[in-house]
């Protein structure tokens, strides 16, 4: 099976809603990872809005790609449907900004040393090779590796200095502009760092009709994922257009995900993955 990664990066806010009733004092939650309880993004909404994005530049690949459009095929083809080559996983979180509390940055890019081995576990299933090797194992227990008097969100720990090894794995998941933001945290902090609640407000002639909250992914996070081709020589050349389009991106190289597109929400910039 042939199969590439990516990273998603958000250039703006992003909500991509859970659809959840909830009597939180939050309205609209994003999606969550069912088992780590961190923000997702579930494939269904990949696959929807990256065949949004191929359909409007117009690509002649978009049936090849992902499938025959159900309402169209209905019209035409009398329900008769065609489907994709290429097989699209969840957005999995891989770094989360969170504003400094101390240290040189505004911010820091988190993650932890479960995320981390996430994404190696999966990257060694699909393409059948390690990114971090026994990298990982070097990570004490207790312990947050960052740059010297990093501090976010006021959470306090043992700092040590990320491995060089490391640091440089991540300047190609994470661009090298942020080689001096990275921070690997416990688990248990990072569970205490709430994503951004922005207030949203109807108005009518001025007068508030209807006031909620929702929850935001904050731009430059990233996350990672993995697009499948179905191993025949079609969805090798699939996989072969999708690579070419996303990487110039057919003049257009934001991807929309999400809900809010007219106020801005779920740019992001996708780029695949070479380590």
């Amino acid at each position: 099976m042939e199969a590439n990664f990516y990273t998603i990066k958000c250039i703006t806010n992003m909500h991509m809603g859970s659809g959840d009733i909830n009597f939180n004092i939050i309205d609209n939650e994003v999606q969550r990872d069912p088992v780590t309880g961190l923000p997702t993004m579930f494939s269904s909404g990949i696959k929807g809005a990256l065949r949004e994005h191929f359909g409007n530049g117009n690509c002649e690949k978009v049936v090849d790609i992902f499938g025959s459009d159900i309402m169209e095929s209905n019209k035409e083809n009398k329900g008769k449907s065609e489907p994709g080559k290429l097989k699209f996983l969840s957005g999995y979180l891989l770094f989360l900004p969170v504003r400094a509390s101390k240290g040189d940055q505004a911010y820091y890019l988190v993650t932890t040393k479960e995320i981390l081995s996430q994404f190696d576990v999966l990257y060694q299933s699909i393409m059948g090779k390690t990114v971090f090797g026994n990298l990982l194992q070097l990570l004490q227990p207790k312990t947050t590796y960052a740059p010297e008097g990093a501090e976010v969100d006021g959470l306090k720990s043992k700092n040590e200095k990320i491995p060089a090894e490391l640091k440089s794995i991540f300047v190609k998941l994470a661009g090298a502009e942020n080689a001096d933001r990275i921070m690997i945290m416990e688990e248990e902090l990072v569970k205490k760092i709430n994503l951004p609640i922005l207030a949203r407000n109807q108005l009518d002639n001025g007068i508030s009709k209807n006031l909620w909250y929702e929850e935001v992914v904050p731009h430059e996070a990233i996350f990672f994922t993995a697009v499948l081709a179905d191993g025949t020589a079609s969805g090798h050349d699939a996989l072969k257009c999708f690579d070419q389009y996303i990487a110039d991106g057919n003049g257009n190289s934001l991807v929309q995900f999400g809900g809010n597109a007219s106020i801005g929400y779920g740019l992001t910039k996708i780029s695949k993955v070479e380590v």
